[in-house]
């Protein structure tokens, strides 16, 4: 509140600052004076006077969901064919659990080849074993055609293993607790390659939302209210603004804001969602019905009983919302404003 106050008493200096009002109007006394008769009582006005009051703007805001904490599931292995989508949007998921079931495709050759390569290089190491006598000549040559050999060996099985390891893949499974956001459109029998997206989760504990605000009339830690539902079940939330464009350079503003919400719905329930904020929010100000103040051209005027005469009085107002207007200068609360007849 007070740096929504700071804010509001810079714009209105340099509304004063800028404003060429004249000497009278400096003085706030009246500039325009009407012809009318001296008896005021008779004409049947009516009057209010100026009070102090809480000023507010709502503002409404246009946004969506936004997951800080989400994770994108892609498949990493090698080409497979979807056989079944295991979740849809607003599921409820746990470390572990299938998102997708898959086939590898593979090549049954290739695996028969593995398998017979290997089994020839060992019926060969046997063979090639009983070629060494017992001398220590032939024990030397022994042991390193066995470290030889060996290392081909091994590496023929680490290849099987890979490979089997790789066509045994059956499904796709989320690494963190979420839930669905969305379910990426593939259907049953398409082809996945490595880097395909499956689907995204996100930490149901922390929802922002992304807010356009072009105007920049959201500022860090100022609150929102959020509605949302149908018909009679609507719901309201609040949260806090904790990213906006207020305090940064031109050519850094977005048009974006992010606010924190204290304590978020499912992502199920956003329906009809409206947003809005107090995006000016002061206390301690002149305030009169809006309707009281008339506009001419760029300036602004009130009818005032002064002295026993109805009176035009210029006024400087900071701003106006759907009940009252806001007087910087140029009324006081002794002052009677005429507020009809």
């Amino acid at each position: 509140m007070l740096r929504t106050k700071r804010v509001a008493a810079a714009i209105i200096l340099a509304v004063l600052t800028l404003s060429s009002c004249g000497k009278e109007a400096e003085k706030g006394e009246a500039l325009i004076y009407e012809n009318t008769a001296t008896n005021t009582a008779t004409e049947g006005y009516k009057t209010i006077k100026p009070e102090k009051g809480t000023y507010i703007k709502t503002a409404n805001f246009e946004g969506s969901m936004y997951f800080p904490n989400k994770e994108e599931i892609v498949y990493t292995g090698s080409e497979a064919v979807l056989k079944k989508i295991c979740v849809s949007f607003g599921d409820e998921v746990k470390a572990g659990d299938l998102i997708a079931e898959i086939e590898v495709i593979y090549d049954e050759l290739d695996l028969k080849k593995l398998e017979l390569d290997i089994k020839n290089a060992e019926n060969s190491f046997e063979a090639g074993l009983k070629a060494f006598d017992d001398s220590k000549e032939g024990k030397a040559r022994k042991e390193l055609y066995i470290l030889e050999n060996s290392k081909y060996l091994d590496m023929l099985k680490k290849s099987l293993a890979d490979f089997n390891e790789r066509i045994s893949v059956k499904g796709i499974y989320a690494a963190n607790d979420g839930i669905v956001s969305n379910v990426d459109s593939i259907s049953i029998g398409d082809k996945l390659t490595y880097g395909t997206h499956i689907a995204t989760t996100y930490d149901p504990n922390e929802i922002w939302m992304e807010l356009s605000d072009y105007a920049c009339d959201l500022r860090y830690g100022m609150e929102i209210t959020l509605e949302t539902g149908v018909a009679k079940n609507r719901q309201q939330f609040t949260g806090t603004v904790i990213y906006c464009d207020d305090i940064l350079p031109d050519s850094l503003k977005k048009g974006v804001a992010y606010a924190k919400l204290n304590d978020p719905p499912s992502a199920g329930a956003f329906m009809n969602t409206s947003i809005r904020a107090n995006v000016i929010d002061i206390s301690g100000v002149i305030l009169v019905p809006r309707n009281a103040v008339e506009p001419a051209d760029t300036e602004n005027y009130v009818r005032t009983i002064e002295n026993g005469k109805p009176h035009k009085r210029q006024v400087i107002k900071g701003g106006q919302n759907t009940d009252v207007a806001w007087i910087v200068r140029g009324l006081d609360e002794n002052i009677d404003v005429i507020n009809g007849r």
